[in-house]
């Protein structure tokens, strides 16, 4: 549809009017929603919900560790775990002796090595980390969005 651009996302909100509330929740929210639930499944955790802490244990742990300031879902923190490479939400973009053509945007969706599939999953995954919830609406994402990313 609009790939990776965050760009054309507001374009289609502003010019276009489309309500991205339905495809957020229905689409992005519950892609994550399943895959922690299948995640949960095979590590025989209770509720997606607690697949949800570990990320965030995990990223405030590294965040310290490396002087990154604040754990939001940065992409090479989450990368390979909790079921989100597996379900291509995650996707890892430095692969070892690969030659880039071109040079990846400087996103908070994108890192060194890894990237989310789309910027809409980055911004679902922030807003239920901020929460700490996997239970968020689409006008949370919205707001983290308009709060945190100048569209130009």
């Amino acid at each position: 549809m609009i790939g990776g651009n965050v760009r054309e996302l507001a374009v289609l909100i502003g010019r276009y009017n489309w309500d991205v509330k339905p495809w957020l929740q229905g689409e992005i929210v519950k892609t994550i929603e399943y895959t922690f639930d299948d995640y949960r499944v095979t590590r025989g955790l209770s509720k997606p919900s607690d697949v949800l802490r570990k990320p965030i244990n995990d990223g405030n742990s590294a965040v310290r560790e490396y002087g990154l300031g604040e754990f939001n879902g940065q992409p090479d923190i989450v990368r390979n775990d909790y079921g989100l490479l597996e379900k291509n939400i995650i996707i890892n973009v430095g692969p070892p002796r690969v030659t880039h053509l071109s040079e990846l945007p400087s996103e908070p969706w994108v890192s060194r090595d890894y990237a989310y599939q789309i910027p809409a999953y980055y911004w679902a995954l922030r807003a239920m980390i901020k929460r700490k919830s996997i239970n968020v609406a689409p006008e949370e994402i919205l707001r983290i969005i308009s709060t945190s990313a100048p569209i130009q």
